[in-house]
């Protein structure tokens, strides 16, 4: 089964050495829930956002 709340953060490969010893500022941590739950791959657009703006589009109301 599938949790949500047990999805990790992503690293990039350059945080091996440590982030103390990058010259440039260091990278931020990403969450996976993001990039690889809730986006749409097609479009790149939250699921959330795109809801939204398909039941405004069709007029879909919550209840239907």
């Amino acid at each position: 089964m599938e949790s949500m709340s047990q999805t990790e953060f992503l690293l990039s490969n350059r945080a091996r050495w440590g982030y103390k010893f990058l010259q440039e500022s260091p990278e931020e941590l990403r969450d996976i829930l993001f990039d690889d739950g809730l986006t749409d791959p097609i479009s790149g657009e939250r699921m959330g956002e795109q809801a939204e703006r398909l039941a405004t589009t069709y007029q879909i109301r919550r209840f239907e």
